[in-house]
């Protein structure tokens, strides 16, 4: 391909990658990301996906880890820019942080970014708020949890079953089933 001047861009890069992570072999996807980042092709959400695919398959969770890390921080230089270029990030783009700052245990800048959304005129919606509750229920914070769920509700947002099932099922694994069960009755009760 580049002997015939058809240099790779990124859509080809990722669908190495992933032809490599498919069949499991983590040299062939390594050797391509690196020589990717070499070359300064930016690695894209596909690309990152493929790479922590293959770590995963390859029992290298730190190293996945690691990786989404990475992700999280190029996402934040992204909306910085976007911000200075005058592009105002939407719900959308905000939800995408405040799911990754979760998921990453970084709670307390998830609840910096859900409060800061209504300061630029924009509202949390069912995606901000379960995406921050199941991050602080990750972190046994069930009273900080429950403020957050009061709060969504108070604004008229109501969790789904999604949000429900997963509240039950971590309140079961971190106080046991009696004592879930009682706190979702008081839940249930005050909404």
């Amino acid at each position: 391909m580049e002997a015939n001047g058809c240099l790779p861009n990124i859509t080809t890069y990722s669908t190495l990658i992933d032809g490599f992570a498919k069949s499991g072999d983590l040299i062939g996807a390594t050797e391509i990301w690196n020589k990717m980042i070499s070359l300064g092709c930016r690695p894209n959400v596909v690309a990152y996906t493929c790479m922590i695919d293959v770590l995963c398959r390859n029992s290298m969770f730190n190293q996945a880890y690691d990786l989404i890390g990475t992700m999280l921080e190029e996402a934040e230089k992204l909306v910085g820019r976007m911000i200075i270029q005058g592009i105002k990030p939407d719900t959308f783009t905000l939800n995408m942080l405040i799911h990754a700052y979760s998921k990453r245990g970084k709670v307390e800048s998830a609840i910096q970014l859900l409060e800061s959304m209504t300061k630029v005129s924009l509202h949390p919606d069912i995606v901000a708020y379960s995406s921050l509750i199941c991050g602080i229920s990750e972190q046994i914070d069930l009273e900080a949890a429950s403020v957050y769920l009061h709060r969504m509700i108070r604004e008229g947002i109501f969790p789904n079953v999604s949000l429900w099932n997963f509240l039950v099922r971590s309140l079961v694994s971190k106080i046991g089933y009696v004592r879930a069960v009682n706190h979702m009755n008081v839940l249930l009760a005050s909404n």
